[in-house]
């Protein structure tokens, strides 16, 4: 829940712009973090250890925790 709410709040800071093509294209911490949480819904992982995560998806998750 904690990456979702992260995506949630990139998204209603930096909404989805469009690509110039058929999509949207996500700001660079909302991507980060939904290519992870893809991940973890792939592999039906409930949770993910902190110390696995990449330099980025680590800023973007703390970036949104106050």
């Amino acid at each position: 829940m904690r990456i979702e709410a992260a995506i949630n709040a990139w998204r209603e800071v930096y909404p989805p712009a469009p690509d110039g093509e058929d999509g949207y294209a996500l700001d660079a911490g909302s991507n980060c973090l939904a290519e992870l949480y893809g991940t973890m819904i792939c592999y039906q992982l409930p949770d993910v250890p902190l110390d696995s995560l990449s330099d980025a998806q680590r800023d973007a998750l703390y970036a949104t925790e106050v």
